[in-house]
């Protein structure tokens, strides 16, 4: 994950710094968690919808975490690819 530029995205995005710290810290954790890379995942739209899901349906999390790491996650993709990732669609996975 590119944390700084990812960083200076959130803010230039109007986020308050407690905004900007969760995202940071829901998209690292899902890193050290899973094992990966976000960067790689990032440019594939399927590839994050998969890990959205996975994150989501791992009971390893409480239901915050399982609501807020993939809105982290998607923000993610934002950042990388200059457009918004569709809402998740568990039909396509």
């Amino acid at each position: 994950m590119r944390e700084y530029e990812f960083k200076k995205y959130l803010e230039g995005q109007g986020l308050c710094f407690n905004g900007v710290v969760a995202r940071l810290y829901w998209c690292k954790r899902v890193e050290r968690d899973f094992g990966l890379d976000l960067e790689g995942i990032a440019k594939s739209e399927t590839e994050m919808q998969k890990l959205r899901s996975a994150v989501y349906d791992n009971e390893k999390y409480t239901w915050r975490q399982r609501r807020n790491f993939p809105n982290g996650l998607k923000k993610y993709f934002e950042f990388v690819n200059g457009y918004e990732l569709p809402r998740l669609s568990r039909n396509n996975l």
